[in-house]
């Protein structure tokens, strides 16, 4: 593989295309919820020039993450930097603040389909709790709970200088089974994927969280992490950029008084912000500096 490798890349300019690429997006995907969705069920209302542009510009983020991370000579060693960072401790602990938000919403939502359930309809409360989507919430917010223990646990060993994330091996992959019974949670209903824009953007959001989240477990424990900071830096920049596009269009909207515009079965979700701040501030504070992989190998 060090073959394919160009040895003057770097994949640190991959941060500022993602700022770049995110700072044209936001205000696309701004619009587009103020003036183009309706905001009772997410449905497009117009198909104006903004769909395919929008569409066009996740695609070259996505793109030049993977072309860029792959092919980068220039990589820092599978393995996170054992010193103090506080402004990453800080996001760690903000990171786990969304993940509690995240799993008293998905219980409350859970509370609510049980409240209109009868017995005698499904005959079997299991059957119900598949076709109605309450088990993917179950298992959401339960594992947004650990995922929560587990950021916190990273913000400590930041702020502090400790190792205390790197032996949480099991407690690492609780962030990727939450995004999978969250993809499970949208799969339940069936509905077309291209009608509703953030239930698109959202998949895709959620497919290069888990790719992240599973690298960085990778990496920080120390189990199979050879080639893992490549993946790391794909899907962290992509990652962050569908964060930022699904979560900050939205932001803006309360911010400005207009958050009626926002769907109500798609409302703000403060974990893909906090995530995209999380993957950035890693990437930062990993950058590939003299470390290069040796392309004649």
């Amino acid at each position: 593989m060090n073959k394919l490798k160009i040895s003057s890349l770097s994949p640190q300019p991959l941060i500022l295309i993602m700022a770049i690429l995110a700072f044209i997006a936001v205000p696309v995907r701004t619009f587009q919820l103020a003036n183009c969705i309706d905001p009772q069920t997410g449905f497009w209302l117009v198909r104006d020039f903004t769909v395919p542009v929008l569409y066009v510009i996740c695609g070259v983020e996505v793109a030049v993450s993977l072309f860029m991370s792959f092919f980068s000579g220039i990589q820092p060693k599978p393995e996170f930097a054992e010193k103090r960072d506080i402004p990453l401790g800080v996001v760690s602990f903000i990171f786990a603040l969304t993940f509690l938000v995240d799993a008293i919403s998905r219980m409350t939502s859970y509370i609510s389909l049980f409240s209109v359930y009868q017995s005698d309809v499904d005959g079997y409360l299991f059957g119900y709790m598949m076709k109605s989507g309450a088990l993917a919430l179950t298992i959401q917010s339960i594992f947004a709970l650990f995922s929560a223990l587990y950021f916190g646990i990273i913000g400590f060993s930041q702020v502090m200088e400790k190792t205390t994330y790197k032996k949480s091996k099991v407690l690492a992959l609780a962030p990727v089974i939450w995004g999978i019974s969250r993809m499970v949670y949208f799969f339940v209903n069936p509905i077309s994927y291209k009608n509703v824009s953030q239930l698109l953007l959202t998949l895709m959001f959620l497919t290069l969280a888990m790719i992240f989240f599973l690298s960085y477990a990778r990496i920080a424990s120390g189990v199979n992490s050879e080639n893992s900071m490549w993946i790391l830096w794909f899907s962290g920049t992509a990652g962050s950029f569908m964060g930022f596009v699904c979560a900050l269009a939205p932001l803006v909207l309360i911010a400005t008084g207009k958050g009626n515009l926002i769907p109500d079965k798609y409302p703000l979700e403060y974990t893909d912000i906090a995530f995209a701040a999380f993957a950035t501030g890693t990437l930062l504070a990993n950058m590939p500096r003299t470390v290069k992989n040796n392309t004649e190998e």
